[in-house]
C-alpha cells in the first residue's frame, strides 16, 4: 500500500494542482492524516470479495487504491468523474497499470447527464457503489437516485455536508440498513446495505 500511496503522491504532486480532500490526506495537502486511518479500513473492509464496483467521484484515486488492495476479487470498476483534476487521468492510468487483472471504465462529465444515460443503455447493478460525487443539492439527489437502482451496498460519503446526509436518511427511509463501521473524525461517511 505505501508503494502506491507514494507514487500517486508523486503524479499529484507533479501536477500542480492542490489534491482535494480524500480518504488519506488533509484537503488541499499531501500531508496524511492518521484521523482517516479508520475511514481507509472501512473502506478494504466493505470492498472484500466484491466483482463490480462502481464509484461516483475518483479524485485521485485513493478511495479505490482502498477497495482494490489485497482484494483479488475485483474483476470490473465503473468510474464517473466529471474530471476537473489534471491528476484525475495520471492517476486512474497508474491504477490501472498495477490492477492489470481488473476491467476500468471512466464515464467522463456531469452526473447529471452521465448516470441517467448510463442506466437507460446498461442497468447492470453493482456489488459496491461509492457516492463521493458533487455537494450540490441537486446534483447529491441525481447521484443517490441511481445508487438506490444500481447498487447493493452503498458508501456515502462526506455526510458531515447536510443535503449529503438528508439524502443518506431517506436511504434509512426507503428500507436500506445502515452498516455499524468505525467512527472517523474527517470526512465522515456512512455505508448501507439493500434492505
Amino acid at each position: 500500500m505505501e508503494e502506491h500511496l507514494k507514487n500517486l503522491e508523486n503524479i499529484i504532486g507533479g501536477m500542480g494542482e492542490a489534491l482535494e480532500g480524500n480518504c488519506v490526506y488533509i484537503d488541499r495537502t499531501l500531508n496524511r492524516s492518521d484521523d482517516l486511518k479508520n475511514k481507509q479500513l472501512n473502506l478494504q473492509h466493505i470492498a472484500k470479495g466484491k466483482k463490480r464496483i462502481c464509484e461516483i467521484g475518483f479524485n485521485g484515486g485513493h478511495s479505490m487504491l482502498m477497495f482494490l488492495y489485497d482484494n483479488p476479487s475485483v474483476e470490473e470498476v465503473l468510474i464517473f468523474d466529471i474530471c476537473e483534476h489534471k491528476y484525475l487521468k495520471p492517476s486512474l492510468e497508474y491504477l490501472k497499470s498495477k490492477f492489470q487483472n481488473v476491467s476500468f471504465t471512466l464515464i467522463e462529465g456531469d452526473t447529471r447527464e452521465t448516470l441517467p444515460d448510463y442506466f437507460i443503455k446498461a442497468r447492470k447493478p453493482f456489488e459496491l457503489i461509492h457516492c463521493d460525487g458533487g455537494h450540490q443539492k441537486d446534483v447529491v439527489k441525481n447521484d443517490m437516485k441511481y445508487c438506490r437502482m444500481l447498487g447493493e451496498v452503498i458508501i456515502v460519503d462526506d455526510t458531515n455536508h447536510g443535503p449529503i446526509n438528508d439524502e443518506a436518511n431517506n436511504l434509512l427511509n426507503d428500507g436500506w440498513i445502515e452498516l455499524k463501521i468505525l467512527q472517523t473524525k474527517l470526512y465522515e461517511h456512512r455505508m448501507f446495505i439493500v434492505g
